[in-house]
């Protein structure tokens, strides 16, 4: 069986299946190379909803598996979410701390 594909696949779309939210991929250059397959173009969307389903994958999994229930499975996962994230935070917060002292005196 030999697969045609429209014209319509060949142009770039405003909106496609791999726009999550529908607002930022419209302005973001795209490879039609890929959507016309299905392939992902792996924006910052795409990276947004990956942590989402891992996250919430991680929540479930938690709640059921390790037998915590709703409320326990969400503080393992949001403590474990934290840890994962801080050390971008630490970074963050020294440079903020060195930007702050380099800056000249204002008295």
């Amino acid at each position: 069986m030999v697969e045609t594909t429209s014209t319509s696949t060949q142009v770039m779309p405003w909106f496609d299946g791999n726009d999550c939210l529908g607002s930022m991929h419209s302005v973001l250059p795209k490879d039609t190379a890929n959507i016309a397959q299905g392939v992902s173009t792996y924006g910052p969307w795409e990276y947004v909803g990956y942590l989402d389903d891992l996250f919430y994958n991680a929540w479930m999994t938690a709640a059921q598996t390790g037998n915590m229930g709703l409320c326990g499975g969400l503080m393992v996962t949001a403590f474990a979410t934290r840890v994962a994230f801080m050390p971008l935070a630490i970074y963050s917060q020294s440079v903020g701390h060195k930007m702050k002292l380099l800056a000249p005196d204002t008295d």
